[in-house]
């Protein structure tokens, strides 16, 4: 949270009450409907963090066995099709 800014800008980021920023903290986990926005505003600030913040599950935690072929290869490209988007909406906020 800190690298947002603190509980006020989560606030005001989210949409959140007060009472629910506190949640988050000592749960340690955000909502998974929060991870674009707040990956987004992270990015903004020049920070990542892990997906397992918004109980995502990361590429890495994939099974060896889902990593064969296409569906490796389709994976990858979605995942970096993503990135791109993540790139430009970066751009987008800096301008």
């Amino acid at each position: 949270m800190s690298a947002l800014g603190g509980r006020a800008m989560m606030r005001l980021l989210t949409n959140a009450k007060s009472k629910t920023t506190y949640f988050w903290l000592a749960a340690g986990t955000f909502p998974a409907r929060l991870y674009f926005v707040m990956t987004t505003a992270l990015l903004c600030r020049g920070y990542t963090a892990p997906p397992e913040l918004w109980v995502q599950e990361s590429l890495e935690n994939l099974s060896p066995d889902f990593w064969d072929g296409a569906k490796k290869t389709a994976t990858e490209e979605k995942v970096q099709a993503h990135i791109r988007r993540l790139e430009r909406e970066l751009q987008k906020l800096k301008t």
